[in-house]
């Protein structure tokens, strides 16, 4: 977790990393998953309109740069912080999974094409 984090160009109230590091058959495998969170005092978020389109606008740039963003209202955090914690670990273990079998499919993908190509290349 890295607080106040610059990220193309912004700078997130907090950047999340997880890694998993996998040994095997092909060697070692690092997969990594990332995500800005944003916690929004009332005083600077959402007053006014110009705000929550200011912060809508950066949270759609932001993830247009492949970066998932979760924003939490600031009195959500202090009243349940180890629930914000959870929801946001639970999101990184569930997208750093569903990369890994991304990844895991990718060999058997590239063998089917491969197999394609010679099977045309051989008039089959």
């Amino acid at each position: 977790m890295r607080p106040q984090a610059p990220f193309d160009g912004y700078r997130v109230d907090f950047l999340l990393t997880l890694r998993d590091i996998e040994d095997g058959p092909e060697g070692i495998m690092v997969h990594s998953k990332q995500l800005a969170l944003e916690a929004d005092g009332a005083e600077f978020h959402d007053r006014t309109p110009e705000q929550a389109i200011r912060d809508r606008k950066r949270d759609r740039q932001l993830q247009a740069q492949g970066l998932g963003v979760f924003r939490f209202a600031g009195g959500e955090v202090w009243r349940d912080v180890f629930g914000c914690a959870r929801e946001t670990v639970g999101f990184l273990k569930t997208a750093l999974e569903r990369e890994r079998r991304t990844e895991q499919r990718k060999p058997a993908m590239r063998e089917q094409a491969g197999d394609s190509v010679i099977q045309a290349a051989a008039g089959r």
